[in-house]
């Protein structure tokens, strides 16, 4: 469930930085601050900053990844892996 998560969540990475997923990223920080920063995903509302709570039902999710500090450790995690 992890994965899915954080390659939904990590898709918007593409608008600033194309091919990252096949390369890697030039710019993690800058890949986080984006995706703190886009309004287009429900990312934000699981990192607890309100976004669009409304449209997605979180709970679930977050039983599984345990809370949000942890939902927000996947991502930043996962673009580490992907820094070159």
């Amino acid at each position: 469930m992890s994965t899915v998560f954080t390659y939904i969540h990590t898709n918007p990475i593409s608008l600033i930085d194309s091919g990252w997923k096949e390369n890697g990223t030039k710019d993690g920080d800058a890949a986080k601050e984006f995706l703190l920063n886009y309004r287009w995903s429900s990312y934000l509302d699981y990192v607890g900053k309100r976004n669009f709570p409304s449209v997605s039902d979180r709970e679930y999710i977050l039983k599984i990844i345990g809370n949000s500090e942890n939902a927000k450790k996947y991502i930043e995690d996962w673009i580490a892996r992907k820094q070159k």
